[in-house]
């Protein structure tokens, strides 16, 4: 099968030949240690729990994560309703092509255009947000024509590759955000890095709980006021923060369905005041939490 061809529906087989959009729909689904290619995780509709290296990222509509080639996750989902994932796998000839032009010297490209410097894209284990270059990219696969190589492979194929190239602009960014800590050496830049993004997904896990950053600087294995520092330097905003605004997007996306309450949301992200909770939804989203969701329904 020619690498650039896309499969919508596959077999875990086919992951390793060729580029393969896979998408699933089920109530329950457990994968145990499997060793993927790289790929991109996506959720549509409800959550899953993806599982690296002992460390568990919770994905909804509008949060991604990337897992490099050959490192085994887990993947559980058990819900009373249908959950929706989508993921891309890329095939390893692509990757290659793409990351030994992106991550090597131009003047090594022009000499020597047929050599694979670079045999792997740099991932980072973190989720990233709808608001990031990979998601903006990620929310407009809808806007694609169905199919593979078969049926506009051409159009697939330069998405495939502008993909890749967001993930690199984000091992790009990673770079950025490790020349921010006031530390000399790179290898501790990048240990400071490693700790504060595990604190962030400790975060992430339990932003529907009560704040704790003594907590979060203890699974960063660091000071509570280094990590307060390092995260609000690597991430642009305090751990705080950073809470905050998770618990008014998982908001925000409960009120766009129809199961909830405004009082259930109001609990179900984590706040114990519903008058607390609409000041900081209506100064996040210009509206009041009940007419967020009646204009949002208007506009379906």
């Amino acid at each position: 099968m020619p690498d650039d061809a896309l499969l919508i529906r596959t077999t875990p087989e086919a992951l390793f030949e060729a580029n393969v959009l896979l998408r699933a729909r089920g109530r329950v689904h457990h994968v145990r240690a499997y060793p993927g290619p790289l790929s991109i995780k996506s959720v549509v509709r409800g959550q899953a729990c993806w599982t690296v290296g002992g460390q568990a990222f919770t994905l909804r509509p509008g949060r991604f994560l990337v897992t490099t080639h050959g490192e085994p996750y887990d993947l559980d989902i058990a819900a009373p309703e249908a959950v929706e994932t989508r993921v891309l796998f890329f095939a390893d000839a692509l990757v290659r092509d793409v990351a030994s032009t992106r991550l090597s010297a131009l003047v090594r490209l022009l000499d020597a255009p047929d050599a694979r410097d670079a045999e792997a894209m740099p991932v980072n284990q973190r989720v990233w947000e709808r608001d990031s270059p990979l998601g903006r990219f990620m929310l407009g696969l809808d806007r694609l024509p169905p199919g593979g190589a078969a049926d506009g492979g051409g159009r697939w194929d330069g998405w495939l590759r502008e993909a890749l190239d967001a993930l690199a602009d984000l091992a790009a960014q990673v770079r950025e955000e490790r020349e921010r800590i006031a530390a000399a050496r790179p290898a501790v830049r990048q240990e400071i890095h490693r700790r504060v993004l595990r604190g962030k997904a400790w975060l992430d896990e339990r932003f529907d709980q009560a704040f704790d950053l003594a907590a979060a600087a203890r699974e960063a294995a660091m000071a509570p006021h280094h990590f307060h520092r390092s995260f609000r330097a690597l991430l642009g905003e305090p751990p705080a923060a950073h809470v905050a605004r998770l618990r008014l997007e998982r908001a925000r996306c409960l009120l766009e369905e129809d199961g909830l309450s405004v009082t259930e949301v109001c609990a179900a992200v984590g706040y114990d005041s519903l008058p607390s909770f609409s000041r900081r939804f209506s100064a996040a989203y210009g509206l009041a939490p009940s007419r967020y969701r009646l204009v949002f329904r208007k506009g379906r």
